[in-house]
């Protein structure tokens, strides 16, 4: 069984802003054809702010665990 390429890409511009493209006939991403920019743009922010707003998230992000102790170094 082969598995489906996902056609949805993001790419971020030289001036930060970012670039969503995606095959117009694909079953998964076809419903973003009938949504604007602005459309768009709204989920993306709502989607951040609720991310932001989650607590369990929010506290995986700040226990910065990637850092090295000073005990093991």
């Amino acid at each position: 069984m082969t598995t489906p390429t996902d056609t949805l890409t993001v790419k971020e511009n030289e001036d930060g802003t970012f670039t969503m493209e995606w095959d117009r006939e694909d079953p998964v991403w076809s419903w973003l054809n009938t949504l604007s920019e602005e459309e768009i743009t709204k989920i993306i922010r709502d989607h951040v702010d609720n991310m932001m707003n989650d607590e369990t998230l929010n506290s995986i992000i700040n226990d910065d665990s990637l850092t090295l102790d000073e005990t093991s170094q």
